[in-house]
């Protein structure tokens, strides 16, 4: 089907991206969806440490611009792909078709996010604390 794409995007709204989604969301939620992808890709200890702390700053991030507290306390059982997404799938909404999360969606996304960072993190042998400090020393 050659016009596939003409024919798809009579679906697109033309008020997409016209809902004020702060840069630093933006930013997060690109960089927590590009680092999970390394992540899951990488084929050492060190870079996936690496792609992990970065997901950290990412978090810090978003818990920033959203006003929310970075919680790392509960153990999560949902997959880091699946808690990424859950968070992306807010933003995208937000984004595409102007649906604000509360504050409240967003604060349990990131708080699954940053759950399922510190449970992958620990399955190496490291405690989210080296996380941060690694997150850290990479961005001076």
């Amino acid at each position: 089907m050659n016009n596939y794409i003409q024919l798809a995007m009579r679906a697109n709204s033309p008020t997409v991206g016209t809902y004020n989604v702060p840069p630093d969301i933006l930013h997060a939620a690109l960089g927590l969806a590009e680092n999970m992808d390394a992540y899951y890709s990488s084929d050492t200890e060190d870079s996936s440490i690496a792609f992990l702390s970065r997901m950290c700053w990412f978090t810090a991030l978003a818990c920033n611009a959203s006003d929310t507290v970075m919680d790392y306390s509960c153990r999560n059982t949902e997959p880091l792909c699946d808690s990424v997404g859950s968070y992306i799938s807010l933003i995208r909404r937000w984004y595409a078709y102007g649906k604000v999360p509360t504050h409240a969606e967003t604060a349990n996304a990131l708080y699954h996010v940053a759950s399922a960072i510190r449970v992958q993190c620990e399955a190496y042998g490291y405690t989210i604390e080296n996380l941060m400090e690694i997150s850290l020393n990479e961005n001076r």
